[in-house]
């Protein structure tokens, strides 16, 4: 199965461009983030899992109402990284 990936922020940075990532069939969010952390890196890894800096979307939805990390990815899915906006 294929699952879109979206990168924002200081993640397109880091991933340069958006893609469509091969999966297991069965795969879950933690998956796919895994996938990801080992194919950029530490600095990558370290973004993503500062769980009050990031927003991950889902297909829309945000993965915390869905089922956290644990959310199971189906084919065609749209996955979507962005840091928390800040500003003043």
């Amino acid at each position: 199965m294929n699952v879109n990936v979206l990168f924002f922020g200081r993640f397109r940075e880091l991933a340069v461009r958006d893609r469509l990532v091969p999966l297991k069939e069965g795969a879950r969010l933690a998956d796919l983030l895994e996938q990801l952390n080992q194919e950029y890196g530490d600095e990558f890894r370290n973004e993503v899992n500062n769980k009050e800096q990031v927003h991950i979307l889902v297909n829309g939805q945000f993965h915390n109402i869905l089922e956290d990390i644990n959310t199971q990815l189906q084919d065609g899915d749209v996955v979507v990284l962005m840091p928390l906006a800040t500003g003043g």
